[in-house]
Formats: C-alpha cells, sequence, structure tokens
C-alpha cells in the first residue's frame, strides 16, 4: 500500500458519514500504525497508546459527519483528534501527580460516604469557592482554564481551590469529632 492521501481519506471519512462502516477499516488499515505510533510518542505508554488509537476510531465513527475538509486535510484532522485524546491523558496524569504532590485530592469525597455530607461540605463554601471545586473536581478543568472562566490568575484558582478543600476537610474533620 502507498501513501493514504488526504484526498483518499476525506472520501473514507465521507462515506462513514454516510454510515458505511467499510470505510472506516480503510482508515484503520492505512492509518491505524501512524495513529498508535503518534500516540505513543506523545503518551510514553504502549497501553495507553493503544487506548488512544481505539478511542480515535470511535470519533472518527462518531464525528466523521462533522468532518467538513474546508480548514484541513483528512489526515490532519484524524491525527489531531489523536493529539487531543493523548494531551487529555497527560493532564489527566499531571492532575494525579499533582494531588500526590500537594496532598490535595481533587475527589472531595475521598472519605465521605454519603452523599448528604459532600452537600453539607459544599454548603459551607461560598459561590466563588464552589464554582472553582465543581470545575475542578468535577469537570477537571485545568487552572488556567479555571482562571479565564473566572477571571483569576492561574495561580489564584489554584489558591482557591486549596483553600476551599481544606475548608471542607476540616469541616469533615469537625463533623468525624462531634461524632464521637
Amino acid at each position: 500500500m502507498g501513501l493514504f492521501d488526504s484526498t483518499e481519506c476525506h472520501r473514507a471519512l465521507k462515506r462513514i458519514a454516510a454510515g458505511d462502516s467499510g470505510a472506516l477499516e480503510i482508515i484503520y488499515e492505512r492509518m491505524g500504525k501512524q495513529i498508535y505510533v503518534f500516540a505513543l510518542s506523545l503518551l510514553e505508554n504502549e497501553s495507553e497508546a493503544e487506548d488512544v488509537m481505539q478511542e480515535t476510531f470511535l470519533r472518527i465513527m462518531n464525528s466523521a459527519g462533522t468532518y467538513s475538509g474546508v480548514q484541513r486535510n483528512a489526515r490532519a484532522w484524524i491525527l489531531s483528534i489523536a493529539r487531543n485524546l493523548s494531551v487529555d491523558r497527560i493532564r489527566r496524569r499531571k492532575f494525579v501527580s499533582e494531588e500526590e504532590k500537594t496532598g490535595v485530592r481533587s475527589d472531595v469525597t475521598y472519605k465521605i460516604d454519603d452523599r448528604d455530607e459532600v452537600d453539607r461540605l459544599m454548603d459551607i463554601l461560598n459561590a466563588e469557592e464552589k464554582q472553582i471545586v465543581i470545575l475542578r473536581a468535577v469537570h477537571r478543568f485545568r487552572y488556567s482554564e479555571i482562571g479565564k472562566i473566572t477571571g483569576e490568575t492561574e495561580d489564584n484558582a489554584r489558591m482557591k481551590y486549596v483553600r476551599a478543600i481544606e475548608k471542607m476537610r476540616k469541616q469533615a474533620k469537625r463533623g468525624k469529632q462531634n461524632e464521637r
């Protein structure tokens, strides 16, 4: 097989959008290894690269109808899907690593079994703190993104998040002590 040019790829995407799942096999045969190697170069983990490759093909199948071909070539569109999925995984890694380093967990329910208790702890936060905790812990936004949404700097968003989580942690600890 020769080089899979963007025109052939464009046609395959249009066929997928029209419901022809056989066209996905063509893209898989012609670009599967390239997607895997590309993801592997970013993730440096074979298992994650395989996952990204599979997720990329799922996205292609589900999003082929959104590809217009006007802005960029088809092969680049597919590789951008793989790139975005890889970057998301890297962000999740950094997020977990940051939690381990700072000792601050994003999941405020880390020792709380009762949904009512979580709601009670969220109620002690002011509106701004709630928004930041929800953006970070639930929606997994980066601090820079939270800053843009809230009009804060990245550092202020991080600081407010850490303080809100600490506030909740102290309240939870007080609640546990009062139960004794």
